[in-house]
């Protein structure tokens, strides 16, 4: 890859502003997620309870719009950056968790269902309109923010 790409990248996913510059949307969604998760700006480090309510107490950083908006830059990652040989049609999520993950077929389209369920409804039930959609892709999920869970567990009877 060529320097004048490799800057180009460097740039549209970097959340510094260089010289009052503007930036892209993908920097600024990025920068909001670490902003809302008690994350350094700059390092992505945990700095924990950066913001506050009204009350001046310090907001959890485990919401689910903070999981939500990280979903949504994983999804602009997918939809930026694709193989040569890949289709556009395919869904951001999948697409950026086929090429730069090792997940299996099955866990992309959960991931990609809680995706949808937060996104479109705010909830933790994706069931698509369209019987068509991938078997994976219909989810009653649960959210824990405390305990040692795995990223993924599916129920014994589905």
């Amino acid at each position: 890859m060529d320097q004048k790409k490799i800057d180009f990248i460097t740039n549209f996913i970097s959340v510094e502003l260089a010289n009052n510059k503007s930036c892209s949307t993908f920097s600024l969604a990025l920068r909001d997620a670490r902003l809302i998760t008690g994350r350094d700006l700059l390092t992505g480090e945990c700095k924990h309870y950066l913001l506050q309510n009204n009350k001046n107490q310090h907001l959890k950083p485990y919401s689910p719009i903070c999981l939500l908006n990280y979903l949504i830059i994983l999804e602009m990652v997918g939809k930026i950056f694709k193989m040569k040989n890949q289709s556009d049609s395919t869904n951001g999520i999948v697409s950026a968790l086929l090429n730069f993950s090792d997940l299996e077929e099955k866990d992309r389209y959960t991931i990609n269902a809680l995706r949808n369920a937060l996104a479109h409804s705010y909830s933790l039930t994706n069931i698509p309109e369209k019987e068509k959609y991938y078997e994976h892709s219909r989810h009653l999920f649960a959210y824990y923010i405390i305990g040692d869970f795995p990223l993924i567990q599916y129920p014994d009877n589905k």
